[in-house]
């Protein structure tokens, strides 16, 4: 199921989500919309529904997207993520699960590291309400990129330095074995970025 509405000229992002919980969707929307206004970013969402148990995956609503908006259902190489990945093939991707939020900032950042195709790793917010002190920060740096060491929305990659790159399903920590082997690929491209790209388990 395909929502057009593209724009042109702009700086091309995917949001890839994961998800098993729809009725989050909304939410999530709403946190891209935040950190997308005004902003000179074309911006796509990519929703793929994981199956759960015996329940069939279906098709969520989407029709309140103001972006282009494609689902897909059902797992590829065990890893739902996968699907989109087959169907991108220009710019920028990160990922956003179904309980986290995008933060207002995030979009504003990578413009100013767009100029060539990069991986960026990026710090994340444990909770949308800071502590009375410091905010609780997972923080990363150019040697973050393994299992372990960093989650599913803390990073966010040129699409021309995946090529052939999967999700492994079945390994406990896919996204860190993900993000791995493109550093293993392209260990000069890795770039910190001193910035938050997502609030954890917000949703959650």
């Amino acid at each position: 199921m395909v929502l057009q509405k593209y724009d042109i000229g702009l700086m091309l992002l995917h949001v890839i989500t994961a998800c098993i919980r729809p009725g989050n969707l909304p939410l999530l929307h709403d946190s891209f919309l935040q950190a997308a206004e005004n902003k000179t970013v074309d911006l796509r969402w990519h929703i793929s529904m994981e199956s759960r148990g015996n329940r069939e995956p279906k098709h969520p609503d989407v029709s309140y997207s103001k972006f282009p908006t494609t689902t897909y259902l059902g797992d590829l190489d065990n890893s739902p993520i996968n699907r989109p990945l087959q169907s991108i093939t220009d710019g920028w991707i990160c990922w956003v699960d179904d309980d986290n939020l995008m933060h207002p900032e995030f979009i504003s950042g990578i413009l100013e590291h767009c100029d060539e195709p990069q991986i960026l790793v990026y710090h994340q917010q444990l909770t949308k309400r800071p502590a009375l002190f410091n905010p609780l920060i997972r923080y990363v740096d150019n040697g973050s990129c393994r299992p372990g060491r960093i989650d599913t929305g803390q990073f966010c990659i040129h699409s021309r330095l995946l090529e052939g790159i999967r999700w492994n399903g079945s390994h406990p920590q896919p996204d860190g074995l993900f993000v791995q082997a493109v550093h293993n690929r392209y260990p000069t491209k890795v770039k910190t970025v001193n910035q938050v790209l997502a609030y954890y388990n917000q949703l959650a």
